[in-house]
């Protein structure tokens, strides 16, 4: 007869038992709120990595429910409404005394002991049990991806018996419970226990190994099933409940594939932790796909499903070597830039933008062999202000002029950025726009621009250009 069970924590995904419901009985909407509010403190709690809290002795003092001792009397309490309103004088009303209402006796249901059965009969009634375990065929789904029905192994008369949750992939291959990686160490703690693995009995809940569809390997994609009333997120890269068994995984690998760089306290900081039904439909859906990788080359026959982890692998131990190169200075479009997702070089490439944006020497630098392979000039006027043109700047010598085109460059180089307009109403005011002397301070501008001695801007504006020499 076994006497002592021990149950392994969590479930597998797929099994039946792997949420438990609870139901509660109505309560007041002062103590719903108040219970929200504790829960809602506990899961923020929890997102930041809190695991335990601490209770002092009087806390849990407190806590526990206070049980009448055996034998003890509960006298009636009889509840006397109070009809009276508030403004209404005090009166006295007779009240007639408590009467004990007596109720029937709850009769328990009677248990009747089964005989005892003997060596013969309890070896031919767990013959016809595993019998009928092994013949099995109630879940289509699982006799469709099952390998074979695993059944507990062990001594059926031990008072020691370990209970699993569903067999694995080395389970479903062998026909024999714990047999892979945590059946070793199960092996290993029986042993510690003085114990043989023949002298104890080991089963599971579930005979059979959950289906796994759309993967060879590893357990089912969960489904998320419960109650979730609020979501963990880091910008929009959606991480989960924090009340599902799967947060803490999630949350160490989005840090590990995009925030590397950032301390895990840091990154633990920045998760916002919402109440949003979308994004916990969403999540949802997220949830119910899953994204394997494959080789491009591979035979048809020899096609195979890698997790990312496995893809990392690969890539670091067989192309990392070969196609990766490293590097000190990288140049990428920014249309590429914008779509890395690489914590590091989402940091790196902002901190490159915002040198430029202080500074641009090297977009400016960059762009000044483009324009001059364009046989584009650049220079810079104003509060220093790089333009582009056609033409090369070349300044002139007003003194080398004859009398009104040097009476034009001096006026510019006194007044830079002046229109044509202004510059005719200072040389010859009052005069006629189709006059003699309008036409004496127009017609040069043409040939002055063509050569480079005034510079004509996009918005109408003239100017010089400057006699720097360089160095």
């Amino acid at each position: 007869m076994i006497s002592r069970i021990f149950v392994s924590h969590g479930f597998e995904i797929g099994s039946p038992f792997a949420g438990i419901r609870l139901s509660f009985a109505a309560m007041s909407a002062e103590y719903r709120q108040l219970l929200d509010a504790t829960i809602a403190h506990l899961e923020r709690l929890q997102g930041r990595g809190v695991r335990f809290l601490p209770a002092s002795p009087e806390a849990r003092a407190t806590l526990k429910p206070s049980v009448p001792a055996s034998g003890a009397r509960l006298s009636p309490v009889v509840a006397r409404p109070n009809f009276q309103s508030p403004s209404a004088p005090e009166r006295s009303v007779p009240v007639s005394p408590p009467v004990e209402v007596s109720r029937p006796p709850v009769v328990a249901p009677a248990v009747v002991a089964r005989p005892a059965l003997g060596p013969e009969e309890k070896a031919a009634a767990y013959g016809e049990l595993r019998q009928r375990a092994l013949a099995c065929v109630k879940c289509p789904n699982l006799v469709r991806s099952r390998q074979q029905v695993v059944f507990g192994v062990g001594n059926p008369d031990t008072e020691l018996m370990f209970v699993g949750e569903a067999p694995g992939a080395d389970e479903d291959r062998q026909g024999e419970p714990f047999v892979g990686a945590a059946g070793q160490l199960l092996t290993k703690i029986i042993q510690a226990m003085g114990c043989q693995r023949g002298e104890v009995y080991i089963a599971n809940i579930l005979k059979c190994r959950p289906d796994t569809p759309g993967q060879s390997a590893g357990n089912r994609k969960p489904t998320p099933a419960g109650v979730f009333p609020m979501i963990g997120k880091i910008g929009d890269v959606l991480i989960g409940p924090p009340n599902h068994h799967s947060y803490a995984a999630r949350l160490h690998e989005i840090h590990n594939a995009q925030f590397s760089g950032m301390s895990f306290d840091r990154f633990k900081e920045k998760v916002q932790t919402v109440r949003d039904e979308e994004l916990i439909a969403r999540w949802k859906l997220e949830c119910s796909k899953k994204t394997v990788y494959r080789l491009k080359d591979a035979p048809e026959g020899e096609v195979k499903d890698f997790t990312l982890a496995q893809t990392e692998e690969f890539i670091r131990t067989r192309i990392a070597d070969v196609e990766i190169e490293e590097v000190t200075r990288a140049v990428l479009p920014s249309a590429l830039a914008r779509k890395i997702k690489d914590y590091n070089l989402i940091r790196m490439v902002r901190e490159a933008w915002e040198r430029e944006s202080r500074f641009p020497m090297s977009v400016s630098f960059a762009l000044r062999a483009a324009f001059r392979h364009l046989h584009l000039q650049t220079f810079k006027a104003g509060r220093n202000i790089n333009f582009v043109t056609s033409v090369k700047p070349d300044p002139i010598n007003p003194e080398k002029t004859v009398k009104h085109i040097r009476a034009v460059l001096e006026y510019l180089a006194a007044h830079p950025g002046s229109t044509r307009d202004k510059m005719v109403e200072e040389l010859r005011p009052g005069a006629e726009k189709d006059s003699e002397a309008v036409r004496e301070i127009l017609n040069p501008l043409r040939w002055l621009i063509e050569k480079g001695h005034i510079i004509e801007f996009f918005n109408g504006t003239l100017a010089v250009p400057s006699h720097r020499q360089r160095r």
